[in-house]
């Protein structure tokens, strides 16, 4: 299985915590069901891989957001069965709460339209973005993003 992540981009920090402790306020499921329910409900998006699931349970069992049992499957195999905890329904709480402030932070930066000649940010001619301001970064007009290197072709000698 998959990390949590979609083949272009990892997840946010924090983010398979939540999402594996949202999938057990369902009910309590063994790992590999946690992985298949993230999966199923994600659209196939996010795959939780066996390295970052059972680590980030350890985790959460030390920490007492969960709590596990060995039981068998319905197949009759022996598994391990997380459940969530009063404290990891107010940890949920707090990494939902997290990430909806993260990812409203993110939303406005991305939807955020800049007229031309703002103070914020001006373009150049070339298109690269200049902060107008001086800043820890550099001086006034300085590349918010450098342009990429020049490649040099070389002839074979």
């Amino acid at each position: 299985m998959p990390r949590a992540s979609n083949t272009s981009a990892e997840l946010l920090p924090g983010t398979l915590d939540m999402l594996i402790l949202q999938t057990l306020t369902v009910q309590s499921m063994h790992g590999y069901a946690i992985a298949q329910h993230i999966q199923r409900l994600s659209g196939d998006v996010l795959r939780v891989e066996e390295g970052s699931l059972y680590p980030a349970l350890q985790r959460m069992l030390a920490k007492g957001w969960v709590t596990a049992e060995w039981k068998a499957t319905p197949t009759k195999r022996r598994a391990r069965y997380y459940r969530l905890t009063a404290a990891g329904r107010e940890q949920l709480d707090v990494e939902q709460e997290s990430f909806a402030r993260t990812s409203g932070a993110i939303a406005r930066v991305l939807s955020a339209s800049t007229p031309a000649g703002s103070l914020c940010c001006r373009v150049r001619s070339t298109s690269t973005p200049t902060f107008a301001s001086p800043s820890r970064h550099g001086r006034i007009g300085s590349p918010a993003i450098p342009p990429p290197p020049r490649r040099v072709a070389r002839r074979p000698s």
